[in-house]
């Protein structure tokens, strides 16, 4: 987590201090609801405001530190098995410095003369749920008409998502023997196989 934290310090500096910002003025509502000099009342009420107000950014900070955290770990158990470690991939990390997404990452992955992404999504309400998702990257295709012959071709054999603008190719991990080296390695060539009829 410390890990994360490094890699995240300057994100999370800047969620923290607009989330201050943003939560600041409603901790005076009180202080429009009592009676007694108003402006006396916001002046005394600041130091309390300030704390408060830091304390909850804080906390809101921290906990989106350990939810993605989690995931990631999630992420890394999976990946670290031997069926991905016989791919020749990469880490490639995403959202890093985004305040609007989490840090995370995805395998680019090279087999034969293929290229993919690996990505493995977490459920948000059920760690236990995890689908990969390996997007094959064809340079040759140019239209949504394409797209959906290949479709066509990949979904007697898998499971695709419904994305219109690429291909998805859909597993549960417990589909997967992930313990076998040519556990992911054999489901490339099945999808190769396919991608290399032409559409018609």
């Amino acid at each position: 987590m410390l890990q994360l934290f490094l890699l995240e310090k300057k994100t999370l500096l800047k969620g923290w201090v607009l989330c201050f910002m943003l939560s600041f003025p409603f901790t005076f509502l009180p202080v429009f609801f009592s009676d007694g000099n108003l402006w006396q009342d916001i002046i005394t009420r600041v130091p309390t405001s300030l704390l408060y107000t830091a304390g909850f950014s804080t906390a809101l900070c921290m906990a989106a530190l350990v939810i993605n955290y989690d995931r990631q770990s999630v992420k890394l158990k999976i990946i670290n098995k031997p069926a991905f470690k016989q791919l020749n991939s990469k880490l490639i990390p995403t959202g890093q410095g985004s305040l609007t997404e989490d840090l995370s990452f995805y395998l680019d992955v090279h087999h034969n003369d293929f290229q993919y992404t690996l990505d493995i999504i977490i459920d948000l309400e059920d760690y236990k749920k995890q689908t990969l998702v390996i997007v094959p990257i064809l340079q040759e295709i140019s239209s949504n008409d394409v797209i959906s012959q290949y479709k066509e071709l990949l979904k007697r054999e898998f499971r695709l998502s419904s994305n219109k603008y690429r291909i998805e190719i859909l597993f549960k991990p417990e589909e997967i023997n992930l313990e076998d080296p040519m556990g992911l390695v054999k489901y490339f060539t099945l999808i190769e196989a396919k991608l290399k009829l032409k559409p018609t």
